[in-house]
């Protein structure tokens, strides 16, 4: 399993397994691959996110310090 990493938009917010994913997290989503990932995300936000990213490109641009409130897995 790989992981993957999910943005949302400024008015995307969502209440999952008891997290709130908005536009101030980072999803992390552990699958088999990029397809699998954003399936997931697609599912459990209707189609409602912006980004999708491998965790290694992520982490490659320093992305996460845009979301104040980290990474949330959600898996």
């Amino acid at each position: 399993m790989s992981e993957y990493v999910m943005t949302l938009g400024q008015i995307h917010a969502h209440r999952v397994n008891g997290h709130t994913i908005d536009k101030d997290c980072a999803v992390v989503i552990k699958a088999k691959n990029y397809d699998e990932a954003r399936q997931i995300m697609f599912d459990i936000t209707d189609g409602k996110f912006t980004t999708s990213y491998t965790k290694e490109e992520f982490e490659a641009e320093d992305s996460l310090k845009y979301f104040p409130r980290g990474y949330i897995e959600i898996n």
